[in-house]
């Protein structure tokens, strides 16, 4: 008995040593300290092949070295999880030069006019700050310009191919290298590490305190898009004050003076619920559009302030993206540098024939599954909700629903990732543009569809009530879920996953305050 006692104890303490040593190295690259600076880390997809390892990162370094010599490259090899990680960064001539071409915008100097605009190389000495070499540049700022400058490297005129023990990676002419080694699991992830100072000073002046949020100082950190949708969030939670002060004045009013006044005075405060109802509506009406307005202007405002109010450019202007995938090299019309070429009648062609009637179908599926629950729904009734012991039943088809949408929308969000990547967009403008399209279609049939179904054509109040409660529920329990079933590297402020974060703009912000 000793002796088993002895074998659970070692294979309990194995258990608790190999979960630690993997809860660690899933977080690994988040707090990673670093003798020099980095302002990117690629890290490797682990091999049991030692040599499939080594060659994989020595044939990434060379390309490297011959696309962008001007990379600070450092290799480690980390025994906690058994793999390689490059870390990268750049001299700030360099730094500069990028900031160019990633048309990042930069004070003026007071005495040369002020003001914001593109940074220009050859006119550096007109900006405030650049003889700064450690704070003209943010930290996402100089990491954006060395994951460009990552980005740039694709393959050149016949090709390139990797020769590793077990397979070969072909690069077709133009193709991103990064971004194909991802797909094919050779790099596991891009990511910026975080800067704990940093981090530590943002939790006391951001998340612990009460007071207004540093909103300057998120941008700094995070980058325009996150910092503008925390803006939205804090503007948003403010002015939410005025409808919810009146709206318990109203409850108190209408709702509870009627319930505890019985008697000849039901009908007179029966009257003060509804004037109580209608005037309670008509403020709300009043008050969203007072508020969106009142947010466009503070959005134009930080957006200038940001310079980020003109930031739109014509597309030849921008550099392809990484995952795009051309058909040979052409020069640009514009910059006449050469870069990858696509067809515009096969995006037509890929839109017509699979994008719109996968889409179709889709949002069609999901209103012929909406009729079902209601259907079942109807026969939950009809033979359960006089039982006692059953009346239960009448529940479940609106809890399948619930769970349902959820569902739905994780699948759908996943196959319009694929959709798009079919499509192949040229820029990230694009690409962002149609996959918020897609989505948003498909959860205003999921979201609204039912409501307008019951409201206009069934008419039934009791149900619309009922099917209203399950879709308020989903979302925000979806929303409080999702962060427990993401990978750790999303808080690692990680490169390689598209998220619809990313997207957050004043447009899309507007749009969910409308519906």
């Amino acid at each position: 008995m000793a002796t088993l006692h002895n074998k659970f104890g070692a294979i309990i303490q194995d258990g608790i040593v190999e979960g630690q040593r993997f809860a660690l190295s899933s977080d690994l690259w988040r707090y990673a300290s670093t003798s020099t600076h980095c302002d990117l880390l690629i890290t490797m997809k682990f091999s049991d092949d030692d040599v499939e390892n080594k060659t994989s990162v020595m044939w990434l370094v060379q390309q490297m070295r011959e696309h962008e010599p001007n990379l600070r490259i450092e290799v480690r090899y980390h025994r906690l999880n058994s793999c390689y990680a490059i870390y990268l960064t750049a001299d700030y001539k360099s730094l500069l030069k990028g900031a160019e071409l990633c048309h990042i915008k930069k004070a003026i100097k007071s005495k040369f006019g002020g003001g914001m605009r593109d940074f220009s190389f050859e006119e550096a000495q007109f900006f405030a700050g650049v003889e700064g070499k450690n704070t003209f540049l943010s930290p996402m700022e100089r990491t954006i310009i060395v994951k460009q400058m990552v980005d740039m490297m694709r393959a050149g005129k016949g090709g390139l191919s990797l020769k590793l023990p077990r397979r070969t990676i072909t690069f077709t002419e133009g193709i991103a290298i990064v971004p194909r080694l991802i797909s094919m699991n050779v790099v596991q992830n891009v990511s910026a590490l975080h800067n704990t100072e940093y981090l530590k000073h943002l939790q006391q002046k951001w998340v612990a305190s009460l007071g207004e949020q540093p909103i300057d100082q998120v941008k700094d950190y995070f980058g325009t898009e996150i910092a503008m949708y925390f803006a939205w969030l804090g503007h948003m939670t403010t002015a939410l004050w005025f409808p919810s002060l009146l709206g318990i004045l109203m409850w108190f009013l209408g709702g509870f003076k009627y319930k505890n006044n019985p008697g000849d005075k039901q009908d007179l405060y029966q009257l003060i619920s509804d004037i109580c109802f209608v005037l309670f509506a008509f403020f709300n009406c009043i008050w969203s559009t007072i508020y969106l307005e009142w947010w466009k202007r503070v959005q134009a405002e930080l957006a200038f302030k940001w310079g980020t109010y003109d930031a739109t450019q014509d597309s030849y202007l921008q550099d392809p993206r990484p995952a795009f995938a051309g058909d040979y090299l052409a020069p640009n019309p514009v910059s006449g540098r050469m870069e990858p070429f696509y067809p515009a009648w096969k995006h037509t062609v890929v839109r017509y024939v699979i994008t719109y009637p996968i889409t179709c179908l889709c949002v069609v599926g999901m209103f012929v599954a909406m009729l079902a629950i209601f259907t079942v729904q109807d026969l939950a009734d009809f033979y359960f909700a006089e039982s006692f012991f059953f009346h239960w039943i009448c529940y479940l088809p609106m809890i399948v629903y619930a769970l349902m949408i959820v569902i739905s929308d994780k699948i759908y969000r996943r196959l319009a990732l694929i959709l798009n990547d079919w499509e192949n967009y040229r820029t990230d403008d694009e690409y962002e543009d149609f996959l918020i399209t897609k989505i948003v279609l498909f959860q205003f049939v999921t979201a609204f569809g039912s409501l307008f179904y019951i409201a206009f054509v069934l008419r039934d109040m009791k149900r619309l009530q009922e099917c209203f409660a399950p879709k308020s529920a989903a979302v925000p329990l979806s929303a409080i879920a999702s962060p427990f079933f993401r990978d750790g590297s999303l808080h690692g402020r990680d490169f390689t996953t598209r998220g619809l974060e990313k997207s957050v703009t004043s447009a899309t912000l507007t749009l969910s305050i409308a519906l």
